[in-house]
Parts: C-alpha cells; sequence; structure tokens
C-alpha cells in the first residue's frame, strides 16, 4: 500500500518535471532553427539570391513563437490551469505533425537533388536548379579562360607546371572567375546558380559538376588546380547535411510528443492522484491502529 502511495504521489511530480524539461527543449528547438534560418541567411548564396532578409524574419519570428510556447507551457504548470494545459498539449501535437511533415518533404526534396543529380551526369532530362547547372560550363570555357582573351587574376606558382597550366596567360589585372571576363561566356545563367557554384567550389574544394574541370571558374582562380569533380562530393554533402537535420527533426518530433503525452497525463491524473495519495495514507493509518 505505501508502495502504492509512494507512487501516486509521485507520479504528478515526475509529470509536472517532465513539462518543465519540455520547456526548456522547446526554447532549445527555438534556438537551433532559429540560429539555422540565421546561419544560412548569412551565406553568399543566400545574399546573392536576396533571399537574406527573408530568411532571417523567418529564423526570429520561429525563436518568438516557441518562446510563446514555453511561456504558455510554464504558466499552464505554474498555475496548474488545465486550459493553458490543454493548449500546450494541442499545440506539441500540432508541433510533432509539423515535424514530420518537415521530414517528409527534406526527404523528397534531397532524393529529387541527387537523382536530378545523377540524371544530368546521366544525360537525362532535368528540371529545377539541376537543369541551369549544364548551361554553367559551356565546352569552349576551359580554353577561353586564363587565355589572352581573358587572362586569370592569379600567379603562375599556384599551379603545376604541367599540361595546359604551361601555356596559361595569368595577369595582376586579370578576371579572378569566368564572369568577370572581357567577354562573359555564361552571361545567360542566372546570378542564384552562379552564387550556388562560387560557394560549392569554395565549400568542396572542387569544380565541374560531372567532370572535374581544369580551373574555379565561380570562386578565387587563384585558390590553385581543382582537386576533384563535384558530383560526388555535393552528393556527400546533401546526405551529411541532411542526415544531420533529420536527428534533430526526428528528436524534436518525439521529444514534442513525449511531452504532449505528459500534458495530457497531468491534465487526467494531476489533480486526482493526491486525494488518492491521502485516502490511501489514512486507510493503511487506520489499519495499522487496529
Amino acid at each position: 500500500v505505501h508502495g502504492i502511495s509512494f507512487a501516486m504521489g509521485c507520479l504528478p511530480c515526475l509529470l509536472k518535471f517532465f513539462i518543465y524539461l519540455s520547456v526548456i527543449l522547446v526554447l532549445i528547438i527555438g534556438a537551433v532553427f532559429g540560429g539555422i534560418f540565421i546561419k544560412i541567411a548569412l551565406t553568399k548564396f543566400a545574399d546573392a539570391s536576396d533571399q537574406t532578409t527573408t530568411l532571417i524574419a523567418i529564423g526570429v519570428v520561429f525563436i518568438i513563437i516557441m518562446i510563446i510556447i514555453a511561456v504558455i507551457g510554464l504558466c499552464a504548470v505554474c498555475k496548474q490551469s488545465t486550459c493553458l494545459l490543454i493548449c500546450y498539449a494541442i499545440i506539441l501535437g500540432l508541433i510533432f505533425v509539423g515535424f514530420w511533415i518537415v521530414f517528409s518533404f527534406m526527404k523528397g526534396g534531397k532524393d529529387d537533388f541527387k537523382n536530378q543529380l545523377d540524371g544530368l551526369c546521366a544525360g537525362k532530362s532535368v528540371s529545377g536548379l539541376v537543369s541551369r547547372l549544364k548551361d554553367a560550363y559551356p565546352s569552349n570555357m576551359g580554353s577561353y579562360f586564363c587565355s589572352n582573351a581573358c587572362p586569370c587574376k592569379a600567379v603562375r606558382t599556384s599551379f603545376p607546371a604541367t599540361g595546359d597550366y604551361i601555356a596559361a596567360v595569368f595577369s595582376l589585372t586579370g578576371a579572378s572567375t569566368v564572369n568577370k571576363c572581357p567577354t562573359n561566356p555564361v552571361s545567360s545563367v542566372q546570378q542564384t546558380v552562379l552564387s550556388f557554384l562560387g560557394f560549392m567550389e569554395e565549400e568542396l574544394n572542387c569544380s565541374g559538376i560531372c567532370k572535374k574541370e581544369k580551373w574555379y571558374y565561380y570562386s578565387d582562380v587563384n585558390r590553385g588546380a581543382p582537386a576533384d569533380k563535384c558530383q560526388d562530393k555535393l552528393n556527400e554533402k546533401i546526405d551529411n547535411y541532411f542526415n544531420l537535420a533529420y536527428g534533430i527533426v526526428i528528436a524534436c518530433a518525439i521529444i514534442s510528443l513525449l511531452a504532449c503525452l505528459a500534458s495530457i497525463f497531468y491534465i487526467c491524473c494531476g489533480d486526482s492522484a493526491a486525494p488518492e495519495v491521502k485516502s490511501s495514507t489514512s486507510q493503511s493509518q487506520s489499519l495499522s491502529q487496529t
């Protein structure tokens, strides 16, 4: 009897503790996802695509919303308000559903991008951003860049003294990227695509999508000879980023669900446990006296 009484007495405390913990985790979720949006907004790609303000606004709004949700949960437990607890549980349930929807969209988007990228290199018809990447590497660009027609802003010692690099033309007043040449060979390519390629070259130390190019065309050419093509490295980077994002989204979804269930149990059991404990305790005392 005493064991049951102790367990019943601890149940509301444990539920309350978990709800307090969920409030802290909600704040952490807000900080993490809000920070991710803001970090993406500060990249060169976001800046070039005029998405910086939008992404920062999304990040800030997300943080504010999560703070409001956390305050609702905190007030619900402190004031033991059934109405606020119900609102908190419903909100957490919606967050759980939202995270799984985000997870589904992320997985679908990642798989589609990788399939499109592999299709591009296989000569298949592609669409979206990947379809615009193929126009960024015209066949004559390798012989045009770092030639008399478009000298490169680089020093010869940055490149191996072999092959085509020996005949290359360098100048301190030359072009650091191919789109700065006197005759821009990629003038038809959108600026967002050029920015993405520059970001890709800097992050992955590669040039060319399906085959390794001779130069870094969209980042500083003076960085030297590219190490590899970008297809495999881009696929690997996408997998790494999305696996991390999957883990965060799934963890947040599970936390939201458990916190939602804890809130529901607290609504159902929090107020009723204490009388049951008192009743069982008084019964045990009367039995011991007799």
